[in-house]
């Protein structure tokens, strides 16, 4: 028998809730709000946050300017909430299909990097890139030897949801461009010779999505919302699964109460956070919508600034950053915000290039 909530075998289920409930799983979030970031230093939309625990920085890794061929964002920004300040890094990306790429922290022979897989590049062009690189935030390199690209089957498509769990990163569905959304579920192993680090999954997504919003609470990933596809619209929906890695076995959970999709989820205290997007009046949306994965239920937190979406964000477990964006009028955003204690982060903000570099414009 399995547990609809957590996906995965009863005995299983009742002992991860034990030892859930006697952290501070059931404590929620903690008191905070939300509270602003210095701008970055140019408008955004669709990168993808990414926060690095070896040195607690938040990465906006790729994305464009905005939507004119060109303007795609070639080099990562880093965020440093020590000092409240942005720094642009110097490293290239190995191409201009950067925006609405799936990353994540994985470690390689002893090594954390930020791994990016897919994208597509500004201009209104309906191509993809199956194309997985590197990033070493330390080093500011970008490495794309001896890594294997997306064993997606269908041509131009980009990822959907996106999480890691055990050192492995896993690709929810998908957006294939003028054909539709995709089921199907993949997993990235680093440390596996060329040959080997993909697998496609036997389980799939009970609907075909993409823009899906996910993210991993301990060794499940959480999604909720995402775009069914009827030619040539994209509909943002209210389908919320778990999916369980070791069992590749996916159930349902309560509906998140809004439509949502392009937009990340973040975990902050065990619980999975649904951050604003959607495209489709009265969306996009500023609400925050957190599940509570013990309990199975939904609950609102405290807004965003304003409805926005396709944003940069991520979370160090208990701090949320968010950066860039579209607002309700589609225009490109350079605000940031932080949700979490005000009082830890700087009040004078300041942009940085990076070291070895000059203050000069490296839009790129």
């Amino acid at each position: 028998m399995r547990d609809l909530q957590l996906g995965f075998t009863r005995p299983k289920a009742l002992a991860v809730a034990a030892l859930l409930a006697s952290c501070q799983f059931l404590q929620g979030a903690p008191a905070a709000s939300w509270s602003n970031a210095p701008d970055l230093p140019t408008e955004l939309v669709r990168a993808t946050g990414v926060y690095f625990p070896p040195n607690g920085r938040f990465y906006a890794m790729g994305g464009r300017m905005s939507d004119a061929p060109g303007a795609d964002m070639t080099t990562p920004y880093e965020y440093n909430p020590k000092t409240n300040t942005w720094a642009y890094k110097t490293a290239p990306f190995p191409d201009n299909q950067v925006s609405n790429m799936a990353c994540g922290v994985l470690t390689a022979r002893g090594t954390p990097y930020i791994y990016c897989v897919g994208g597509t590049a500004a201009g209104g062009t309906a191509t993809a890139t199956k194309r997985v690189f590197r990033y070493d935030p330390v080093t500011d390199t970008i490495q794309t030897a001896g890594i294997e690209p997306w064993n997606e089957s269908a041509p131009d498509t980009l990822p959907g949801g996106f999480a890691v769990v055990q050192n492995k990163l896993y690709i929810l569905g998908g957006f294939t461009f003028a054909n539709g959304v995709t089921n199907r579920i993949f997993e990235f192993t680093p440390g596996n010779s060329i040959g080997s680090q993909w697998a496609k999954k036997a389980a799939t997504l009970p609907v075909a999505l993409g823009f899906v919003p996910a993210t991993a609470i301990g060794d499940l990933i959480f999604t909720a919302g995402g775009s069914t596809f009827v030619p040539c619209n994209l509909t943002e929906t209210k389908n919320s699964f778990v999916y369980n890695p070791v069992e590749d076995a996916i159930s349902p959970i309560a509906n998140i109460p809004r439509a949502a999709s392009e937009t990340q989820a973040v975990t902050v205290a065990n619980e999975m956070w649904v951050l604003g997007g959607g495209r489709t009046a009265p969306n996009p949306s500023p609400e925050v919508n957190i599940y509570n994965p013990l309990t199975g239920q939904w609950r609102v937190g405290l807004p965003l600034s304003m409805g926005e979406r396709n944003f940069a964000a991520a979370s160090d477990g208990g701090r949320v950053f968010l950066a860039g964006g579209y607002n309700s009028s589609a225009i490109p955003l350079k605000t940031a915000q932080i949700h979490g204690d005000a009082s830890q982060i700087s009040s004078s903000p300041i942009l940085v290039p990076a070291e070895g570099t000059s203050g000069g414009d490296h839009r790129r």
